[in-house]
């Protein structure tokens, strides 16, 4: 049977993970996690105005963060806790596609000689450092505690699908 336009419906869906692998100085691996994120209620808003205006800035900077709790979805932050200096400030990752419906942005960071750092989080944004612009959240269990020299890859893989 074929459906009528009227019948035929589809949903689109939108699903998040983030490839965490954190290095010592050394280069020798010392965990390497996939996670599934939450696509925020403001990041699902985002979507909206990207789709309908092209002047709305791509959600491509990765923000480490502190805290350990896990965001709402109603989020657009990741609370107070972001990182702003030592190698670990929010940044502008490297986009590529991933598959005909996904994209994937990837940022390096090297940890300066500053006191260690744990981070418990992650945030995708779509600003540079303004706040309330958090499109995904995840939390990162276990945290990663990096010292000097450490580094943490972020590949994030945004995937859009109709089901």
């Amino acid at each position: 049977m074929i459906k009528t336009s009227r019948e035929a419906k589809a949903r689109i869906c939108v699903r998040g993970s983030v490839l965490v692998e954190h290095r010592n100085k050394e280069g020798k691996l010392l965990f390497r996690k996939r996670f599934e994120n939450t696509v925020m209620l403001h990041g699902l808003t985002w979507l909206r105005a990207r789709a309908g205006n092209g002047s709305v800035d791509p959600a491509n900077y990765i923000g480490l963060s502190s805290n350990t709790s896990a965001p709402a979805n109603t989020a657009t932050d990741l609370l107070a806790t972001v990182f702003t200096d030592d190698g670990l400030a929010r940044a502008l990752g490297a986009y590529g596609v991933s598959g005909d419906y996904a994209f994937t942005i990837y940022k390096l960071f090297t940890k300066g000689a500053g006191a260690d750092k744990t981070v418990g989080s992650l945030g995708l944004y779509y600003a540079a450092a303004t706040p309330d612009n958090l499109f995904a959240g995840v939390v990162c269990t276990p945290s990663a505690i990096l010292t000097n020299g450490d580094t943490l890859a972020i590949t994030w893989t945004v995937t859009m699908a109709a089901t």
